[in-house]
């Protein structure tokens, strides 16, 4: 009787230890499926959010390309509609999605007030905008990390 009971325990035993081993490996699995998955979308953000990044130099505080106007406004919320859609739209953070999200609203209400399309936009309005680019930027540098100290 004692040797069944020697023998139950040594076969308990060894059923714990692999039940053990088998989760220790699935929760490996997981960890490693993760970071690739993580790995996957950092390289497919700096992809596409250095094409949006590029995108937004209309709207640079210091020597940007061009007088902002209405009709460039106009043009800049288009292409970054086609970016959106066509391109990296699907990898923003929900941070990253909410500051373009406002960039379009002000880029929007600001050509919707202005009622000369060429004539340039200055002052609050510029800044207002701007400063949502200036937030957008901030959000894709931090989702990829190139600003960490």
């Amino acid at each position: 009787m004692k040797d069944y009971i020697i023998a139950a325990m040594s076969i308990a035993g060894i059923v714990v230890t692999a039940l053990f081993g088998v989760l220790a490996n699935r929760q490996k699995f997981r960890e490693d499926l993760q970071a690739k998955y993580d790995s996957n979308i950092h390289d497919q953000r700096t992809q596409y959010y250095a094409l949006l990044w590029k995108k937004l130099d209309v709207l640079a505080k210091f020597a940007p390309p061009a007088a902002v106007t209405a009709r460039r406004l106009d043009e800049l919320s288009k292409t970054l509609r086609e970016w959106f859609f066509d391109t990296g739209g699907l990898y923003l953070s929900d941070h990253s999605r909410q500051a373009y999200l406002d960039l379009q609203t002000a880029m929007v209400e600001c050509v919707q007030e202005q009622k000369i399309p060429d004539q340039e936009i200055s002052g609050d309005s510029l800044k207002q905008i701007q400063d949502k680019a200036t937030a957008l930027r901030a959000y894709l540098s931090k989702d990829i990390g190139s600003r960490k100290q």
